[in-house]
C-alpha cells in the first residue's frame, strides 16, 4: 500500500525537471489524493444516500480532480495545478451559492473558508512560477469579491430550475452547507497537513544537507590540509632544489678562480676571500693562513680581508687559542654567533661603524690538517644552506691553499736546487780553469827545465848535471 502511494505522488515527476517543480508535482498530487479520498469518494456515497440531486454534482468535482492527476502525468503539470489552485474556491462558491438565501446574512465560517482555500495557489506554485501563481491568486481574489453577486445568480437558477416550495428544503440546505463545510475543512487542514509534512520533509532534507555538507566541508578541510601540506612541500622542495642550484653554482664559480694560474699565493688569497664574501651576500671577510713565525712557531696569519666591495689591507697574527678565530683553529670546528662579543668586531661603511649580527668562522681543513681559518661577519643570520656551502667552500679552499703552498714550496726548492747547481758548475768550471793553468804552468817548467838541461849540455856540463840528479 505503502509503495502504491509513494508511486501516485510521483505521478508526472522527472529527474530532469528542477527540484523545486519535483516537490510541488508531489504536493499538487498528495493534495489531489487528499481531496479524492476525503472529499470526493465520501460525497458521492454521502449524496447517493442522502442528496441525489447532488451526485452528478460530487462524481463531476472528482471527476475534475483525477483530472489533474491526469494532467501531471503526461506533462501539463502546470494547467493541471492551476486547476487544483482555483477549484476549492470555487467548489465552495458554487455550493454556498445554491444552498444560501441571499436575503440572509452570509455565514461567516463560509467567507472564512473561502478566505482559506485561496492559499491554495502559494501550496501547489513555487515562488519561481511567478505567472502561473498570480493568476489563480488573481481569480480567487475575484471569487472572494464577488461572492455576493455569485451567490445571488445560482440562488436564483436554482429555485427557478427546481420550483422549491417544500419547507424541508431548508432542512436539506442546512445539511449541504455541513457538507461542505466538512469539504472544505478536509481540504483547508489536508492543504496546512501536507505543507507541514513537506515543510518537515524539507527540514530533514536541509538536516541532512547539513550534516551532509558539515563531513564535505570537514573533507574540503582535510582535501584543503592535504593540498596546504602538499604546496609546502612543493615548495619545499623548490626552495630547496633553489639553494642546491644556488650551492652547485658558488662552487662552480669557486672552482674556476682556483683553476687559474697565479704567479703568487696573494693573488689567490685576495680573489678567494672577494669571491665568498660577495657571494654569501656577507658585509666583511677575512682569510686566515697557518705560517711559521720567526721563532718558528705556527701562526694564523691574516692574508686577505675584504668589505664593503673592496680590498682591506690588514697586517694580523694570532696564536693558537686566540679570540674566536684561534678557538676556530684548535678546536678544528666551525663557529656560528649571532650575539657578537663587545668590540669583536666592526663593519666599516661610509655611514660609520656599526657591529654585526652574525659572525661565522670555519676552519679551513684538508685530513683534519688545519690550513687556515675563513671568517665572515654580516648583518643578516646565515642560513643552514649558507653555512653548509662555506663548509664545502672552505675544504676546497684548504685543499688549493695547501696544494698552492706545496707548489710554491717546490718552486722555491727548484730554485735553490738550480741556483745551487749553477753555482757548482761555476765552481767547476772555476776548477776546470785552475787545473789548465797549473797544468800549463808544469808544462812551462818543464819546459824550462829541458831547456836549461840543453843549454848546460853544450857548456859540457851535462854529465856534471845527470851526476847531480843520480845524487840527488
Amino acid at each position: 500500500m505503502s509503495n502504491i502511494y509513494k508511486s501516485l505522488i510521483k505521478i508526472g515527476v522527472k529527474p530532469t525537471q528542477p527540484e523545486y517543480l519535483q516537490r510541488k508535482l508531489v504536493l499538487s498530487n498528495k493534495l489531489a489524493l487528499l481531496y479524492i479520498a476525503f472529499v470526493g469518494v465520501p460525497g458521492i456515497i454521502v449524496c447517493s444516500i442522502l442528496l441525489p440531486n447532488l451526485i452528478m454534482y460530487t462524481v463531476g468535482s472528482t471527476a475534475v480532480v483525477c483530472g489533474v492527476i491526469a494532467m501531471n502525468a503526461f506533462g501539463l503539470h502546470g494547467p493541471g495545478r492551476f486547476v487544483l489552485a482555483i477549484y476549492p474556491t470555487l467548489n465552495m462558491s458554487l455550493m454556498s451559492g445554491i444552498s444560501t438565501d441571499p436575503a440572509l446574512a452570509p455565514f461567516a465560517s463560509t467567507g472564512v473558508l473561502v478566505l482559506s482555500l485561496s492559499v491554495l495557489p502559494f501550496v501547489v506554485f513555487d515562488i519561481r512560477e511567478k505567472g502561473l501563481m498570480a493568476g489563480t491568486v488573481f481569480i480567487n481574489v475575484c471569487l472572494i469579491m464577488a461572492f455576493q453577486q455569485f451567490n445571488q445568480a445560482l440562488f436564483d437558477a436554482e429555485n427557478a430550475a427546481m420550483q422549491i416550495n417544500d419547507p424541508g428544503y431548508y432542512t436539506m440546505v442546512r445539511q449541504i452547507i455541513y457538507i461542505a463545510y466538512v469539504m472544505s475543512m478536509v481540504i483547508t487542514y489536508g492543504a496546512f497537513t501536507v505543507l507541514l509534512l513537506d515543510s518537515r520533509r524539507s527540514e530533514r532534507v536541509a538536516d541532512k544537507l547539513l550534516e551532509e555538507s558539515k563531513v564535505n566541508a570537514q573533507k574540503l578541510q582535510a582535501s584543503e590540509d592535504e593540498l596546504k601540506n602538499n604546496l609546502k612541500k612543493i615548495e619545499e622542495g623548490r626552495i630547496a632544489d633553489q639553494q642546491r642550484r644556488w650551492s652547485s653554482e658558488g662552487m662552480a664559480e669557486l672552482g674556476e678562480i682556483l683553476r687559474k694560474d697565479y704567479a703568487e699565493l696573494q693573488a689567490l688569497y685576495d680573489a678567494v676571500i672577494t669571491k665568498v664574501v660577495k657571494y654569501m651576500g656577507a658585509n666583511q671577510g677575512g682569510l686566515f693562513v697557518v705560517e711559521s713565525n720567526e721563532q718558528g712557531n705556527e701562526v694564523l696569519e691574516l692574508k686577505a680581508c675584504y668589505a664593503y666591495d673592496r680590498k682591506k689591507y690588514v697586517n694580523k697574527t694570532i696564536e693558537k687559542g686566540e679570540g674566536l678565530t684561534g678557538q676556530c683553529w684548535i678546536e678544528q670546528d666551525e663557529i656560528y654567533i649571532t650575539e657578537i662579543p663587545a668590540q669583536y668586531v666592526h663593519i666599516t661603511s661610509g655611514l660609520g661603524e656599526a657591529t654585526p649580527n652574525a659572525l661565522y668562522l670555519s676552519p679551513l681543513k684538508v685530513n683534519d690538517q688545519i690550513v687556515g681559518v675563513l671568517e665572515l661577519a654580516s648583518f643578516t643570520k646565515l642560513e643552514d644552506h649558507q653555512r653548509a656551502l662555506v663548509q664545502e667552500m672552505t675544504e676546497l679552499i684548504a685543499g688549493h691553499i695547501l696544494s698552492a703552498k706545496t707548489n710554491t714550496q717546490t718552486r722555491e726548492l727548484l730554485i735553490k736546487t738550480q741556483q745551487m747547481t749553477e753555482e757548482m758548475r761555476a765552481q767547476e768550471e772555476e776548477m776546470r780553469q785552475n787545473m789548465e793553468e797549473l797544468q800549463a804552468t808544469q808544462e812551462e817548467a818543464e819546459r824550462r827545465a829541458q831547456e836549461y838541461e840543453r843549454i848546460l849540455a853544450e857548456n859540457g856540463l851535462g854529465q856534471y848535471s845527470n851526476n847531480m840528479k843520480t845524487a840527488s
